[in-house]
């Protein structure tokens, strides 16, 4: 059990370290132009937000990245809900 919670744990913790090192070497390598998007889906309502040169297909992207992952979970749980009934 405390194994599983170390791997979830340094999981968020690599991809927390990994998005903070991309604008830090884009200011160091002296790369201006930095684009990012992303979304956040609490409960059922998405919160999306795009920055850089083409803000609108970064948050179209994140949208679609956002609705495949709930179709994903969907059909990944089905069969969970489906015994617990």
């Amino acid at each position: 059990m405390r194994l599983g919670h170390l791997l979830i744990l340094s999981g968020f913790l690599l991809a927390f370290i990994a998005l903070l090192l991309i604008p830090i070497l884009a200011m160091i390598s002296g790369e201006t132009s930095l684009s990012f998007g992303g979304c956040i889906v609490i409960l059922f309502f998405p919160i999306c937000f795009g920055v850089g040169e083409k803000p609108l297909l970064l948050i179209l992207a994140a949208m679609l990245l956002a609705i495949v992952l709930m179709i994903l979970s969907y059909f990944i749980l089905r069969p969970q809900r489906g015994a617990a009934e």
